[in-house]
């Protein structure tokens, strides 16, 4: 797969890792780890669409830097996501300074996130070393 369409995929899969952890730390509303099935996806949805345009918004311009400099790989990913999770925070509290604990959870659910992106994107860079059949009836690996 080409890297265009692997980073799309991952900047896509990315927020649903950061959507479901957000619905599960959501005991307050109604969410958390005792809620059912049903209510976790609900509130995973919702919160994709929070994650979404914030990672999209913070987390390309550093994607596109890091790129340029070819330097990405696991660990610049888990502290860009953990910078985009930091955004966050601050875009949701509110106007007012987050606390410790929500700074934190919002970093570490993003550190999970870049994690995500980067494990994506590396699997669908993958080489593709498919056996197929020749017309003679031998097989060649496609490389």
């Amino acid at each position: 797969m080409n890297e265009p369409l692997a980073s799309t995929i991952a900047f896509l899969v990315a927020p649903i890792v950061a959507a479901v952890a957000c619905s599960l730390g959501a005991d307050g509303l109604g969410g958390g780890i005792d809620a059912g099935l049903m209510t976790i996806a609900v509130f995973s949805a919702f919160f994709y669409l929070f994650a979404l345009p914030i990672a999209g918004m913070v987390g390309l311009p550093l994607f596109l830097l890091v790129r340029h400099y070819r330097g990405i790989s696991l660990l610049t990913s888990s502290v860009g996501g953990a910078v985009v999770g930091c955004v966050a925070a601050l875009v949701l509290g509110e106007g007012s300074a987050p606390s410790a604990r929500f700074f934190a959870f919002m970093s570490g659910t993003g550190t999970l996130s870049g994690a995500t992106f980067w494990l994506v994107r590396y699997l669908c860079m993958r080489p593709n070393y498919s056996v197929e059949p020749t017309p003679g009836g031998a097989a060649h690996v496609r490389r």
